[in-house]
């Protein structure tokens, strides 16, 4: 029982951790918080390494590894990272970017209202 608070504790920091790098990187579109920008790859690697890390095991462990809501959540996360990775390397544009912020918040927002509703 112990492990499994320890995976589930792990798995909400990851999160946290996620929706404050998406917060900073929201502050970095501003011109004086620009500098932000160098460290977010660092801070959505461990959030992103820490969920998903934590959240395979639980899964695993708890038996709901084949349920679809499951395999959504862990999709959108490999979205999230692979969209973030480019927003913050290649995109330039500030409406892209800003439109990209979104579009990762509204996936996270999803995902997190799917590891509460659990749909069958």
């Amino acid at each position: 029982m112990l492990i499994r608070s320890l995976l589930l504790f792990a798995h909400l920091i990851g999160m946290l951790l996620l929706f404050i790098a998406l917060a900073l990187e929201g502050l970095s579109l501003g011109s004086p918080w620009a500098k932000l920008r160098e460290r977010l790859p660092r801070v959505y690697g461990i959030a992103l390494g820490l969920t998903l890390l934590s959240g395979i095991i639980l899964a695993a462990r708890i038996g709901v590894h084949q349920f679809i809501w499951v395999r959504a959540s862990l999709i959108g996360l490999v979205l999230i990272g692979i969209t973030g990775a480019v927003t913050l390397r290649r995109i330039s544009s500030h409406s892209l970017a800003r439109a990209s912020l979104y579009a990762r918040v509204a996936a996270g927002l999803v995902i997190v209202y799917l590891m509460i509703a659990k749909p069958v």
